[in-house]
């Protein structure tokens, strides 16, 4: 997963960019975890005032096993302390886990507002959860 900055943009004006020049790049902890096949605004998750983002990955092992899922909640803070513009999923110390193999949770992520009024953003996350 690319993310271009909204300063990054506004300096190229017309220019293309080279996916090489994006600000970030996200990569999955496996070949085939599938990392990107949801992205997307988070809002302010923790409520620290910088907008967050998730990224789903239905074929990530961190939990479970086999396609388990996860969705990675990347902190705005979190890439403001970044000190290298690669970074490993893995490392994200936010993350949503599928609880049993082929869940695949994080097919799909979507902001979901301040659900229950405790001031914080919530999240929505699909999975196939199979019974």
């Amino acid at each position: 997963v690319y993310l271009v900055l909204g300063s990054t943009l506004a300096a190229a004006g017309n220019t293309p960019i080279d996916l090489d020049s994006a600000d970030y790049f996200f990569y999955g902890e496996l070949g085939l975890s599938y990392a990107g096949w949801s992205v997307g605004g988070a809002g302010d998750i923790d409520g620290d005032g910088l907008d967050d983002m998730v990224i789903g990955a239905p074929g990530s092992r961190r939990s479970a096993g086999v396609s388990t899922g996860a969705s990675y909640i990347v902190l705005g803070s979190t890439l403001a302390a970044s000190v290298s513009s690669s970074i490993d999923l893995e490392d994200i110390e936010v993350a949503v886990v599928g609880a049993a193999v082929g869940d695949s949770l994080g097919e799909s992520n979507t902001i979901a507002g301040d659900i229950d009024a405790d001031g914080f953003d919530d999240l929505l996350v699909g999975a196939l959860l199979k019974v």
